[in-house]
């Protein structure tokens, strides 16, 4: 058994299962937060939240992932960045660990 706390997911989908994650498709939206979110993100009645919903594929394009979040909107900065010779946008999370992604 691995402990999951210490060990990152995905390492342990390559290493032991030989699954190569070849993709994440993510959409990155707003919404009114639910009573939930609002008592745990700390927000005032009405506010609102940034939802990522992503799915991670295999190099098979097979669907190894699926995550969906809820974020402060204040606490989860989105940078996005398009170059004038590139068919790509890359998105990264402002000071996060969470990888940029290219569309």
């Amino acid at each position: 058994d691995e402990d999951l706390e210490s060990v990152s997911i995905f390492a342990l989908l390559r290493e032991r299962f030989g699954i190569r994650l070849a993709r994440a498709e993510s959409t990155i939206s707003a919404r009114l937060a639910t009573t939930e979110e609002q008592l745990l993100l700390e927000l005032d009645e009405g506010g609102a939240v940034l939802t990522v919903d992503q799915r991670t594929l295999d190099h098979n394009g097979e669907p190894v992932e699926l995550s969906l979040s809820a974020h402060h909107p204040e606490r989860f900065p989105v940078n996005l960045v398009q170059d004038a010779n590139d068919t790509h946008l890359r998105v990264g999370i402002a000071n996060s660990s969470i990888p940029e992604t290219r569309s």
